[in-house]
């Protein structure tokens, strides 16, 4: 990525399928120079990992949330990449995502998006629609694999 966009932010869920942005981007992202920041929203919807994580642990779906975080922080460290990470309580997660995007003067956006299309879309509505229509910023959808 270039300098334009010097900090990103990557919503992620606990899961895989948001991860895939992050494997997309992390080659682009110029060591040092460029920030990841991760924005994980605690909307209700609590991916299956996340609460089994939680459940095994002992702990709250919260501290799960947090450990997942500075797990994947870590994980971008090993790999030369600065980054920082927020947990946000919305209960829409787009509003949340965005209300951060907007916060937290980031430049780009990327996130990773089923590929839903037509009636998929419009009868399960899209996170990543909601965001590409109305951030202020540029905005990358990665289709996941």
């Amino acid at each position: 990525m270039s300098a334009l966009f010097r900090r990103t932010l990557v919503p992620v869920d606990g899961s895989v399928l948001a991860e895939t942005a992050l494997d997309e981007i992390s080659p682009h992202l110029t060591s040092g120079a460029d920030e990841v920041l991760l924005v994980m929203v605690m909307d209700g919807h609590v991916d299956h990992a996340l609460s089994d994580f939680a459940n095994a642990e002992g702990i709250s779906v919260v501290e799960a949330a947090e450990s997942y975080l500075e797990d994947l922080r870590l994980r971008l460290g090993e790999a030369g990449i600065k980054s920082d990470s927020r947990l946000v309580f919305d209960p829409n997660a787009a509003q949340g995502i965005l209300d951060a995007a907007n916060a937290e003067d980031v430049t780009l956006i990327t996130l990773a998006s089923h590929g839903r299309s037509g009636v998929g879309r419009w009868l399960l509505g899209s996170v990543a629609q909601k965001i590409v229509q109305s951030a202020h910023v540029p905005t990358l959808v990665v289709r996941a694999r």
